[in-house]
């Protein structure tokens, strides 16, 4: 049975949500820290990760987790 039939995958994509809102607040803090040349690259590594939660988060409604994750890009 795939995830989606199970709702898993909403699950799995509310902790991934949860976790990129998590790193992308890492990232802001480090940012203006003595580790800012480390940090310079990686959001941007992970930036089509997280715009494609973010899609999911809007295509299904979670509106929250959506603008956290935004709010945390900011």
């Amino acid at each position: 049975m795939a995830m989606r039939e199970t709702g898993r995958l909403d699950d799995s994509m509310l902790r991934c949500a949860g976790c990129y809102e998590a790193f992308t607040a890492s990232a802001a803090a480090a940012m203006t820290g003595p580790d800012q040349p480390l940090w310079l690259d990686r959001p941007a590594r992970e930036y089509d990760i997280i715009r494609a939660v973010l899609r999911w988060a809007l295509d299904t409604g979670r509106f929250t987790a959506a603008l956290r994750l935004a709010a945390s890009l900011w």
